[in-house]
């Protein structure tokens, strides 16, 4: 869900979103991810924000991907473990 307080023509954050172990806090970089989207489905987009989200949002979509793998490799490393 899309937390309409936020503006997402507002945030200028290119870094990772990171918890406070460093590591990438999934949840909020999917929110900044589905209000970029939001923003960029939305009808008054302008062109200039409309192309630094959208790089933001392939940062994202790319850290996110990256995430999920680790964590689908770590699992399955517990799977095999467990089977010893």
């Amino acid at each position: 869900m899309i937390d309409k307080s936020k503006n997402p023509n507002n945030n200028s954050s290119k870094k990772p979103i990171k918890n406070k172990l460093g590591k990438l806090d999934f949840a909020a970089s999917m929110q900044e991810l589905e209000d970029i989207t939001a923003y960029l489905q939305s009808d008054n987009v302008d062109i200039n924000s409309a192309i630094e989200k959208f790089k933001r949002g392939q940062q994202l979509a790319t850290e996110l991907k990256a995430f999920l793998e680790e964590t689908e490799n770590t699992i399955a490393q517990i799977k095999l473990s467990a089977k010893k």
